[in-house]
């Protein structure tokens, strides 16, 4: 399939700045705050291989299904997928992944290749998912109706990105 040309415009950009950032996920946004008209994408497109000083890749609420081993040469702090129909998921190092989708996955990525987690809508039970994962270094919170932290969320110790957006905990800090 091939790329839509403003995508490869932006992967291309981000070549040439050497940023470590690379947001493709759905839609992707024009500088001017709008956003392109083009399908989600159904697979990682192949120059973002090229891009070896990324250290983070946002592909969210796109439609990949398979994300292959071979992302894995990238080196990445963290593959944000969150919000894909994925159905199959290379056992690689900082996967950002929806709680019900790690679930679901079989073969399932590995607890220690998991850096981040989705847990929207989990109630009582996130604190039993993560004390399985005590290396998490990405946790989306946000639109839960948490009224206070978990307690599991402070034993978090590598925890560097934490969204806690639309929840009851940053209502009151308005």
């Amino acid at each position: 399939m091939p790329t839509f040309p403003p995508l490869l415009r932006l992967v291309e950009k981000n070549r040439a700045t050497q940023n470590p950032v690379l947001d493709l996920s759905y839609p992707l946004l024009e500088e001017d705050g709008g956003d392109y008209d083009y399908p989600p994408l159904l697979e990682i497109p192949p120059e973002v291989y090229r891009l070896t000083h990324l250290r983070q890749l946002n592909l969210s609420s796109n439609a990949i299904q398979i994300v292959p081993a071979e992302l894995a040469q990238l080196d990445l702090e963290f593959i944000v997928l969150c919000k894909n129909p994925l159905r199959e998921v290379a056992d690689i190092p900082g996967l950002v992944l929806d709680w019900g989708h790690w679930q679901r996955l079989r073969p399932r990525p590995s607890a220690e290749h998991i850096a981040g987690l989705w847990l929207r809508w989990m109630g009582a039970a996130s604190e039993q998912v993560l004390r399985q994962f005590p290396k998490l270094r990405w946790l989306d919170l946000s639109e839960r109706r948490l009224s206070e932290l978990p307690p599991a969320v402070t034993q978090l110790q590598q925890l560097s990105v934490l969204n806690l957006s639309y929840s009851r905990i940053t209502e009151s800090l308005k």
